[in-house]
């Protein structure tokens, strides 16, 4: 119950449990300990055998499992899109085979909003205790059957402190890795392994063992509610719901309060449907998800999931469980192992079909289908330029090039800025060719073109300041990129806060060594970002460079193709898109400090809000879908709409000092 209920509350967005997921690691050490004491005993009694430890884990895990992955294709095939039933189909056939934790590890960040429609995200802690199982028995084996045995206590010990080290590690350097793969996650069932080989002394004394009970139990409870999907985690964040969960099994020796709670009958039911519970909730968030188009859902929605997902724990837990946990099903070894062997064969027969098949597109109208497609209408360059950092040769295009080289010689202009600039690509690229200019591209995501502005509590602060230090150095040491096109999402920045439905954490800004220290410092992102915006474009343009600001397109506050395809596949009303007015809202503010700074230092000013919302935002280019999400332009809607606008604004510069050919730093 401890497990799984903070994880339930947590994956249906309910307010203030932002660290429900360590219900996981709970699973784990507890999980640790009780596999565990199961092998221990019976190689102490001389009698483990290998093959009826993976009949009892084909009984406890697959038949529950199999059920929940056929009833999620089946209900699927009514709520997913093509593109997501064939990434479900990947899914399936990992989770089949039980590497799951591999495929979401290569493939999508479990806090991403893009997780949120994945139905079978939550099987990646299975493959890594599955994965722990394989390995661990035989390990077992070997130790007891050695003069190590006297030693086993001090072996896991050291095994687990050498993963927690490569966990802390990972959480600094490759935090994907380190929440999904085992070795970052070993030391927690390691932990309930150590627990359950070690003779620990009871804690004799009461008031002593309450006190204890009580600050376990805080150990796991604090951080359900202090954690957030910006923890970095596991590595040191995990230690205390571990050593809590470690704690509450040694003293659950003991009578006390907290174990006396925990034995209350509804807590107890809780505890004997968890497995079933787990399995079933996250496709049924999941779903709902998908079939509403929105990763946002009410509190009655989230509430009829959990419910939900309650009733197919308890069906499952009552006929698909403990009939074959109890033999009832399948009764001989040799029946379940082949049985076993089957439902993976069927299973990653079913996830190859739905990707051979396309994800079933007949299912969905032609313009769902359109819809949809939008999504992959991004700036053809994206994959090979976006992240080029300076010492790599930046991606150049425009006039004479048919496409995109990696930079050698010169280019008229720079293209700098985040995801935002890499969306205008396409449009950069009509307005250089129509006036027979180059652009190199510096991009990369979440990184605006500030020098010295950072992220605090960022895990994309320290390379967005590498970026732009690198990609600002190279400017100015050069005689090239006469002129530098700023482009980003301004407005997160300046507001800190993400906009409508959108999923993430906020931006909060901080000074990096700023060029100009000025006492005191500004203070807060609108102060911190105009200054050092200023003195960015400051710098540029005392080195002789025509600087462009571009102003920030609209962000529409929800996923534009899912949305509109879902609508349009169930017969709903289309979304429309935000009205002007609360496009400006956001983003008035922002476009004063652009506005301002570029004035400031005889920089221009282009705004990009006008040509894609007049009275309303445009969510259509003719068929195509105007944006890939709920704020980045589509390459079809950036090559209509601002190419024009940008054409005209290269045509008004100066040409004798845009083109590189005659321009150096000696000429001004």
């Amino acid at each position: 119950m401890v497990a799984v209920v903070p994880v339930v509350l947590f994956h249906a967005g309910v307010p203030m449990i932002g660290g429900g997921y360590v219900g996981v690691d709970v699973f784990f050490v507890i999980s640790g300990f009780l596999i565990t004491s199961i092998i221990k005993r019976e190689l102490d009694d001389g009698r483990f055998s290998l093959l009826t430890f993976y009949e009892r884990r084909a009984r406890r895990i697959l038949p529950a499992l199999a059920f929940m992955v056929a009833l999620t294709i089946a209900v699927s095939t009514l709520a997913l899109l093509p593109t997501a039933m064939e990434r479900l189909g990947h899914s399936v056939v990992a989770t089949a085979l039980f590497a799951s934790n591999f495929y979401f590890w290569q493939t999508l960040g479990y806090f991403s909003p893009d997780a949120e429609f994945e139905p079978l995200l939550h099987t990646w802690s299975l493959a890594v205790e599955e994965q722990f199982y394989i390995l661990y028995p035989p390990l077992l084996m070997v130790i007891f059957a050695t003069p190590l045995r006297r030693r086993l206590a001090t072996i896991l010990l050291v095994l687990a402190i050498g993963s927690l080290g490569a966990s802390i590690a990972a959480v600094a350097f490759r935090p994907t890795a380190a929440f999904y793969l085992l070795p970052f996650r070993a030391w927690e069932l390691g932990l309930g392994a150590l627990l359950a080989v070690s003779s620990l002394p009871n804690i004799r004394s009461v008031p002593l063992r309450e006190a204890a009970g009580a600050l376990a139990l805080l150990a796991i409870v604090v951080p359900v509610f202090a954690y957030t999907s910006t923890t970095p985690f596991p590595g040191l964040a995990a230690l205390p719901p571990v050593l809590g969960t470690a704690l509450l099994i040694h003293l659950g020796q003991n009578k006390n309060m907290v174990s006396t709670l925990l034995s209350v009958r509804p807590i107890v039911a809780i505890g004997l449907i968890s497995y079933s519970l787990y399995l079933w909730h996250w496709p049924a968030l999941a779903l709902f998800r998908a079939n509403k188009g929105s990763i946002h859902l009410s509190a009655f929605e989230a509430s009829a999931a959990v419910v939900l997902s309650v009733a197919l724990a308890w069906i499952s837990y009552r006929y698909v469980e403990t009939p074959f946990r109890r033999r009832k099903l399948f009764a001989q070894r040799r029946s379940i192992l082949s049985g076993a062997i089957v439902a993976i064969v069927i299973l990653s027969l079913l996830g190859v079909s739905l990707d051979l098949l396309k994800g079933l597109p007949q299912r969905v109208p032609e313009r769902a289908l359109q819809a949809e497609a939008g999504a992959q209408d991004r700036n053809p360059y994206r994959p090979p330029c976006l992240g080029r950092r300076a010492g790599q040769g930046w991606c150049v295009i425009g006039a004479g090039i048919g496409g995109y080289e990696i930079e050698s010689g010169r280019a008229d202009a720079l293209l700098w800025g985040d995801s935002h600039a890499d969306a205008l690509v396409p449009a950069v690229e009509m307005a250089a060719e129509a006036n027979g200019l180059t652009v190199a591209i510096a991009t990369l995501r979440a990184c605006a073109p500030i020098v010295r502005m950072g992220r605090v509590n960022s895990s994309r602060s320290s390379k967005c300041l590498s970026f732009n230090e690198s990609a600002f150095n190279k400017v100015l040491a050069s005689d090239n990129f006469p002129t530098v096109i700023l482009a980003a999402r301004w407005a997160l920045y300046v507001e800190g806060s993400r906009f409508g439905e959108e999923a993430g954490e906020d931006v909060i800004l901080q000074w990096a060594d700023p060029m100009k220290p000025i006492e005191p410092m500004p203070v807060g992102n609108p102060a911190i970002f105009e200054e050092a915006l200023d003195q960015t474009v400051q710098a540029l343009r005392a080195s002789g460079r025509e600087v462009i600001v571009l102003g920030p397109t609209p962000e529409i506050g929800w996923n534009v193709p899912t949305k509109l395809s879902v609508q349009i596949w169930k017969g709903r009303e289309e979304p429309l898109g935000p009205e002007r007015e609360r496009v400006q809202a956001r983003t008035n503010r922002t476009i004063e400090i652009l506005r301002s700074v570029a004035e400031r230092h005889g920089a221009r000013y282009v705004d990009l809000l006008d040509p894609v919302c007049s009275d309303r935002c445009r969510l259509w280019i003719d068929d195509a879908p105007a944006f890939v999400d709920d704020d980045h332009l589509s390459a079809t809607a950036a090559r209509e709409l601002l190419a024009p606008v940008l054409t005209a604004e290269l045509q008004r510069l100066d040409q004798s000092r845009i083109r590189a050919d005659r321009w150096s730093l000696t000429g001004g």
